[in-house]
């Protein structure tokens, strides 16, 4: 049942999505000080907690449109490959460049998460209207008992499945992002913001 998995999934998202997401924006400021060098710890820390949680939430929402076999909305609102989140951020790339001279990883991350935050509230209605069809097309009383028992149990059975694809993710999350950190260490501000943003 959609519900009672999304349900589960909602929970576990809650606790992970803001702890994670604060401990991945310290340890990167910690470990690569010069990445967000341009501005003090404390945003730096607020601004990758936020794109980073946006991006989690993003990326929830269309795996759950996948998992209800909505794949092509799902393409449209994803946060890395998506068209809306990455046509937005193109959009206001080319406006900030218009508009000032130089472009840092600050305001590249900025404008990144801007775009995110613009896209989520259409995915999540998305995700609301897939989850009502799916609810007319089953049979009232099939949904009924899946939701108990899927609302009951996908926390505990998600747990072992979500830790190690977590941990993948993660890996995957530092090979993708290396040569930004990389490029914090030896490029300039501005040099930095355009690689990023490329």
């Amino acid at each position: 049942d959609p519900a009672g998995l999304l349900n589960g999934i909602g929970k576990l998202a809650l606790i992970c999505l803001p702890l994670g997401s604060l401990a991945l924006a310290a340890g990167t400021l910690v470990v690569f000080p010069k990445v967000l060098a341009e501005t003090s710890f404390a945003n730096g820390v607020l601004l990758l907690t936020v794109a980073t949680a946006t991006h989690g939430l993003l990326m929830i929402l269309c795996e759950s449109l996948r998992g209800m076999h909505r794949g092509g909305a799902a393409s449209v609102y994803d946060a890395q490959w998506g068209v809306c989140s990455n046509g937005l951020f193109i959009l206001l790339l080319f406006a900030a460049k218009s508009l000032s001279s130089e472009v840092t990883l600050h305001l590249a991350l900025q404008l990144y998460a801007t775009s995110m935050l613009l896209v989520l509230p259409v995915a999540i209605v998305s995700v609301v209207r897939t989850l009502r069809s799916c609810r007319m097309a089953s049979p009232s009383g099939d949904t009924a008992n899946s939701g108990q028992l899927t609302a009951e149990n996908t926390a505990r059975s998600l747990l072992p499945l979500a830790l190690p694809m977590s941990f993948l993710a993660i890996v995957e999350f530092g090979c993708a992002n290396m040569d930004v950190w990389a490029g914090g260490l030896i490029l300039s501000e501005e040099s930095l913001g355009l690689f990023s943003a490329a």
